[in-house]
């Protein structure tokens, strides 16, 4: 297995470890004429799905021109961004391959012109053997715009042991990372109790646009802000935090499983669902017979503070969702096709 990734820190080609390659993409400069930034971001939406397929045209040629992709592989382009389909597309073009499109997210997300964003991908996947998708929703909604057959293969549980923190006492009462929208997420109610129970602390680990989100919403001597932390000092920093929230979606467009859920679950840390749902977590409750902690209101969250034992740990209904299975799927899938 040979895996190809870019290199954001250098313009060179790279060999870290001996199967990962790390290619390096264009920049290019955002003109400061308004018309002119339009008109590329609408040129590159149509030819290359978007700017990333520059970098996936560097992919293609590099793979085909030092013959490492060969008649009869198997190649995988992972969605987002919109560049490995295009480099996959372009092999697949060339040479006699097994090309599969695995998606991690819904199709047109990122792109501003939705239009486009499907007849590129109309186009380009009708050249595809197979597609994957990691949400069972996304995938019989993007199948229908797309007009693909997906197949669904949901995140794998990561191996990973609940970390003791270094610092051997709880200090948040919340925690949250990664990203977060207030247009789709649910989040008002939680941070009235947090303005309404000042002395309850709030910790986030992402992005500096959450942050200032946050930031502006919450009291300086309540709200923690992390910045962008390692895997090691993330799980550490999660270890100290009494419990660990997850904002549902609102939009039915969003109906998905948040891949930090997986995550979670698999550190085994008390987890609180809040708001309602857009429908993907309640799909993996059905599919599981699993209950989360949902708290939807005010008084459903200060249940939950007093009372912490109502939160459900025991999550070995998800262990068949373990990485050995993850594989299994995988294989079946790159079984050769027929034709």
């Amino acid at each position: 297995m040979l895996v190809i990734t870019r290199n954001h820190f250098s313009n060179n080609i790279e060999y870290p470890e001996p199967n990962v390659i790390l290619i390096p993409g264009k920049a290019l400069k955002s003109d400061k004429w308004w018309l002119i930034r339009k008109l590329f971001t609408l040129y590159y939406a149509l030819f290359f799905g978007d700017i990333s397929g520059l970098w996936g045209k560097n992919v293609a040629e590099y793979l085909l021109g030092s013959r490492i992709v060969k008649k009869g592989d198997s190649v995988i382009s992972f969605f987002t961004p919109r560049g490995p389909i295009f480099a996959g597309y372009l092999i697949k073009n060339k040479i006699k391959c097994d090309w599969i499109v695995d998606f991690q997210d819904n199709h047109d997300i990122g792109q501003k012109y939705k239009f486009l964003s499907r007849y590129w991908m109309k186009r380009v996947l009708k050249n595809a053997d197979k597609c994957v998708h990691v949400s069972p929703e996304w995938a019989e909604k993007d199948g229908e715009k797309l007009g693909k057959s997906f197949m669904v293969i949901r995140h794998a549980l990561p191996k990973k042991e609940h970390i003791v923190s270094l610092f051997g006492e709880e200090e948040f009462t919340f925690f949250y990372y990664g990203g977060f929208n207030v247009d789709y997420q649910y989040h008002e109610f939680f941070f009235k109790y947090l303005n309404d129970n000042p002395e309850t602390k709030f910790a986030y680990a992402g992005f500096e646009q959450v942050d200032q989100i946050f930031s502006s919403k919450l009291n300086s001597d309540q709200y923690i802000y992390l910045g962008w932390l390692s895997s090691y000092e993330l799980f550490d920093q999660l270890s100290r935090a009494k419990f660990v929230v997850v904002f549902g979606f609102t939009l039915a467009s969003r109906s998905v499983v948040p891949s930090k859920l997986y995550e979670l679950i698999a550190l085994k840390i008390p987890i609180i669902i809040i708001g309602n749902d857009s429908g993907g977590i309640k799909d993996l409750e059905n599919e599981t017979s699993f209950m989360f902690s949902w708290a939807k209101n005010e008084k459903q969250l200060q249940a939950i503070v007093d009372s912490p034992q109502m939160i459900n740990q025991d999550y070995s209904a998800f262990d068949i969702y373990n990485q050995d299975s993850f594989i299994n799927n995988y294989l079946n899938i790159l079984e050769p096709n027929d034709n």
